[in-house]
């Protein structure tokens, strides 16, 4: 081995050697990278971690287990380490030897296996990723997670802190799996084809009494058990992205302390006063975005949520109504208003009420990418709100247009705002279009001939019905006139009798 006594931070850069084993490393902050290709390792000073003694050792180009061996190799037992195996296309985790490894990474790899008590002497592991690989219930035996043996029949509990076991093949997990991890407080699962969470997953993550941040995004479930939430007293994380949920789940009732929700990209379609129950009043961040069915939220959806300070709700395309009560209840006080951030973007929000929130308390609110209808119902938000969105972040004001009317279509609210003594002519009452001038008040074109067929449609048809009734009396008037002319036509004959006859006392007349 060539030969060397002191490395320089200030000066040294890296060292290359090829193809020699390291028999010695300063005990001090480092990188070490290790690629199997070449059988080179390069040492490189730097600051990957916050202790003077951990380095970072990155080991590339495996395809097989021999990693262990050029582990037990190196002389690395007494330095605190971060070890990354990532991008490799190993298939099994053996059991490691003691070593002080803060950080252990197997991410992209092939993993399909791991042995029992495979971390089981690593008592300083707190972070360990196995994401991204092809494990399945039968890839973890039940003493995956095994400790060392104490010698009075029991096992010392590993000190994994953080455990993420996202994007495998996982349907299911051994109810006793976390047994030896009490001190977990984040658990990743999200990409899993888990779809229930009956059964043993529910045991499994019920005994999770530590935990703080749970994440079941995109694994198909649509119902939390009813129960699995309640042991759970320091979860405050939950992230149910992209799942199947129709509403809020029931279970959400049971939480305690939640302060980040997490239910982007499910299938709400309506949310209501009953959608966030009272126990999320700890709630500090909620995520509703990327719905593709939510059309409504309505009176007093987030009432109960007095402590909110970040409402994300965006790219909900089929979202137009957001009433302007959805907020009754979150405070009594406008001057007390919790949220601080709200955005709104693109979505399919027509107008914003002046009274759905107390706007001047919100720090950060983006609401641009809508369909706004511009009619006299903005004009608040015209004279108001976007110069006070303007004066707090100008590029969540670059596309705030009109979608409606016609004639308005692109106009930006900015202009309208910084030109509102010309623009803004807007009588007593609502619905009206704003305009430069009188014909712009008026109902846009499109109204007009709507209203003008309409109206046209009626006079024809009262047209029509004036000339039958009209034809009717007409006819039944010559029929009542010829009627009367016949029975009092009186007739003149011509009288041809003799003058006897004529005489009242003639001579024919016998007595």
């Amino acid at each position: 081995m060539r030969a060397w006594k002191v490395l320089s931070r200030q000066s040294l850069k890296f060292v290359e050697l090829v193809p020699e084993h390291i028999l010695h490393l300063p005990t001090a902050r480092f990188i070490l990278k290790i690629n199997n290709d070449q059988s080179r390792k390069v040492i490189t000073m730097g600051s990957p971690g916050h202790h003077r003694h951990v380095g970072l050792l990155e080991l590339t180009c495996w395809k097989h287990d021999d990693w262990h061996e050029t582990l037990l190799t190196e002389n690395i037992t007494e330095i605190e380490l971060d070890v990354r195996f990532d991008l490799n296309l190993l298939n099994r985790v053996k059991r490691f030897p003691p070593l002080k490894i803060k950080l252990l990474s197997f991410s992209h790899n092939t993993i399909d296996s791991i042995e029992d008590s495979a971390f089981a002497d690593l008592t300083e592991l707190k972070n360990l990723d196995l994401s991204h690989n092809n494990m399945n219930q039968k890839s973890f035996p039940e003493l995956a997670f095994l400790g060392t043996y104490n010698g009075s029949k029991n096992y010392f509990p590993l000190p994994i802190e953080f455990l993420t076991l996202a994007h495998n093949n996982i349907h299911s997990i051994d109810k006793n799996l976390f047994d030896h991890l009490p001190y977990l407080e984040s658990l990743d699962m999200s990409g899993n084809p888990l779809k229930i969470l009956e059964g043993n997953m529910k045991q499994a993550l019920a005994e999770l009494r530590n935990l703080q941040v749970l994440d079941l995004a995109n694994t198909s479930i649509d119902s939390i058990p009813k129960g699995m939430l309640h042991d759970l007293l320091d979860l405050k994380t939950l992230n149910l992205a992209d799942n199947r949920f129709h509403e809020v789940p029931e279970e959400l009732s049971n939480s305690h302390n939640l302060s980040v929700l997490i239910l982007n990209g499910n299938k709400f379609h309506l949310l209501n006063a009953a959608s966030f129950p009272e126990s999320l009043g700890a709630l500090e961040r909620l995520d509703i975005s990327y719905m593709p069915t939510l059309k409504e939220i309505d009176t007093g959806a987030f009432g109960n949520l007095k402590n909110l300070r970040v409402l994300q709700c965006h790219h909900n395309r089929k979202l137009t109504k957001i009433s302007d009560g959805a907020f009754m209840g979150i405070t009594e006080d406008p001057q007390h208003w919790p949220i601080r951030e709200m955005y709104l973007n693109n979505n399919g929000i027509h107008v914003l009420h002046k009274a759905m929130a107390a706007w001047e308390y919100v720090d950060k609110l983006n609401i641009q990418n809508n369909p706004f209808r511009c009619d006299c119902n903005i004009q608040w938000m015209v004279e108001i709100l976007i110069p006070e969105i303007q004066s707090a972040k100008k590029e969540y004001v670059l596309d705030v247009t009109c979608r409606e009317p016609e004639k308005m279509r692109g106009t930006s609210l900015v202009m309208l705002s910084v030109e509102h003594e010309e623009f803004l002519k807007c009588p007593p009452g609502d619905g009206q279009s704003l305009g430069l001038n009188e014909e712009d008040l008026r109902l846009p074109t499109y109204q007009f001939q709507a209203v003008g067929v309409v109206i046209l449609a009626i006079g024809v048809v009262l047209i029509v019905i004036g000339l039958s009734i009209l034809t009717v009396l007409v006819v039944k008037r010559r029929a009542i006139a010829h009627a009367l002319m016949v029975h009092h036509q009186i007739r003149y004959e011509r009288a041809e009798q003799d003058e006897e006859d004529l005489h009242p006392y003639g001579n024919n007349r016998k007595f």
